[in-house]
């Protein structure tokens, strides 16, 4: 029986004899992993398609009770028994544009005008809303914590925030599935499964991009 030839990264043809012992080990292993690792691959790209087509579809057809378009946003449905749970969070992406930076002048206006009444810890916040992280980027949940601080009939501030509203541009959306069983305390667990980078394999225009 012909040795085995081996093949490095080069792409040379080494002969068994000049492989070392623990790279023949670890070529086993690998090999093994990797066998497991795509069937274990296969199984979640199933198994997100079953949760797009399947949930994802149910969810579709609530349409009778007055929806027109696609499921869009979070929906979590229990079953009968109410013991497990399918879940759909819908989360964006969003980009800032120039109006941005007048809710930003307009909010420092603001806080100056009404000078001693705004606390100093609310001027920490605003501080704290504004500032960039290393890549230059807003927070996007410091700002949306900033633009709903229950400040009523105020129209300076209401002006204000208008531009963050004209702001805010959504450049897209995925969905994220889950599945969540009660435990014997009647409190949820989630299920980890990371489906972030599995694409659905169906054709689903609605969900191709949510996916």
């Amino acid at each position: 029986m012909a040795n085995k030839i081996w093949i490095d990264p080069q792409g040379r043809e080494i002969p068994s004899n000049r492989v070392l012992p623990e790279e023949k080990s670890f070529e086993k292993i690998c090999n093994r992993i990797q066998r497991e690792a795509k069937k274990v691959n296969s199984a979640m790209e199933n198994l997100k398609n079953m949760f797009v087509q399947e949930y994802g579809s149910w969810l579709n057809d609530q349409s009778q009770y007055g929806m027109k378009e696609d499921w869009r946003g979070n929906a979590t449905v229990a079953n009968f028994s109410g013991t497990v749970r399918l879940v759909r969070e819908e989360k964006e992406r969003i980009e800032f544009d120039h109006n941005i930076q007048i809710f930003q002048r307009k909010i420092y206006e603001w806080l100056k005008n009404e000078g001693k009444r705004a606390s100093i810890d609310f001027k920490k916040v605003v501080d704290n809303a504004f500032k960039v992280n290393s890549k230059g980027n807003l927070s996007r949940q410091r700002m949306a914590d900033l633009r709903h601080t229950p400040i009523k009939d105020n129209p300076e501030w209401e002006d204000a925030c208008s531009y963050y509203d004209k702001a805010i541009t959504v450049v897209n959306s995925k969905a994220f599935w889950a599945i969540e069983f009660k435990n014997s305390n009647g409190d949820w667990d989630r299920l980890p499964l990371n489906f972030y980078d599995i694409v659905p394999q169906i054709d689903e225009e609605s969900e191709s991009k949510a996916a």
